[in-house]
């Protein structure tokens, strides 16, 4: 697994402002909590932390963090990420929780879950479908594996791998539901199968405060 030194700064500041500036400048707010530790309140150098965030996998990712203002010779802190924020717009990253572990600990993960190979059902009219991009997992930070590859290339129309078919590495446990379809490759539906939609002739809501109103005026005739 990825293991990576990222270089975080104290901050002093906090609000809205200071947290717009910050961002202004390249950085990342980020805060990190776990294991008793004091919460700190940091910032990361964005061109420092965006490429280990590619295709989500930062999940299986640990990262000793270099807190600048420590006092010389402190140990780096030992994390993962549990959790980034991003603009729902933009996608912009906008803040970073990160989590203080211990290497001699358990921990849960995301692992993302590879498809490789053609599967010949695919050529006899079917479709893959992918119904999971990543499985829980748990195990000792240092033996969270990359990745887990599902070797699709001999499925055909009708199979399907379950969760407890994945290879774990030793020291890995299964938290995803054993029975937890992965990937099927299913028939494509027929012509005649596709039932077209009963056309509904919609209602005009009648927008609230007109409603109210309507309420209203029928208990004023009433009296």
């Amino acid at each position: 697994m990825e293991r990576t030194n990222i270089s975080v700064a104290l901050r002093t500041e906090i609000g809205k402002g200071a947290v717009r500036q910050l961002r202004a400048q390249g950085l990342i707010p980020a805060v990190l909590y776990g294991r008793g530790k004091e919460t700190l309140v940091l910032s990361v150098e964005k061109s420092a932390i965006i490429p280990h965030l590619a295709k989500g996998a930062y999940h299986t990712h640990l990262f000793d963090l270099n807190v600048a203002g420590k006092p010389k010779g402190a140990a780096p802190i030992t994390v993962m990420i549990k959790e980034i924020q991003r603009n729902p717009i933009s996608g912009k990253l906008l803040n970073i929780d990160f989590h203080a572990i211990s290497l001699t600990e358990k921990v849960q993960a995301h692992v993302p879950v590879t498809f490789i190979g053609e599967p010949p059902g695919v050529k006899q009219g079917g479709i893959l479908e992918k119904l999971h991009a990543e499985i829980l997992v748990s195990c000792l930070p240092t033996q969270i594996p990359d990745h887990l590859e599902v070797n699709v290339s001999e499925m055909i129309i009708g199979d399907s791998v379950h969760a407890r078919d994945l290879a774990l590495p030793e020291g890995v446990e299964l938290l995803t539901p054993a029975d937890e379809v992965i990937v099927v490759l299913a028939h494509q539906a027929k012509a005649e199968e596709v039932v077209a939609p009963v056309a509904v002739e919609e209602e005009t809501a009648e927008p609230e405060v007109l409603t109210q109103k309507g309420e209203k005026a029928e208990e004023e005739e009433k009296k």
